[in-house]
């Protein structure tokens, strides 16, 4: 789903966390679709998995927002 809003030109930051079993160091990315993100902590694009804990994307994010256009009008 996420991808879909990406393609309608939608923009969407996902916060994810290194290990969440561990103490928490939780950050914002942009999602970029097929499991990527625009990494501000490295400064790169990457896979969120394996670099964040999770078997999936779904699993590795821990909140997303989601801005989409609108009609003007």
């Amino acid at each position: 789903k996420m991808n879909q809003y990406i393609m309608a030109g939608g923009f969407i930051l996902v916060q994810v966390d290194f290990n969440p079993d561990q103490a928490m160091q939780p950050h914002w990315c942009r999602y970029i679709g097929g499991g990527e993100v625009m990494d501000p902590w490295y400064g790169d694009i990457a896979k969120l998995t394996p670099r964040y804990r999770g078997k999936n994307a779904a699993e590795a994010i821990m909140r997303a927002v989601i801005y989409r256009r609108v009609a003007k009008g």
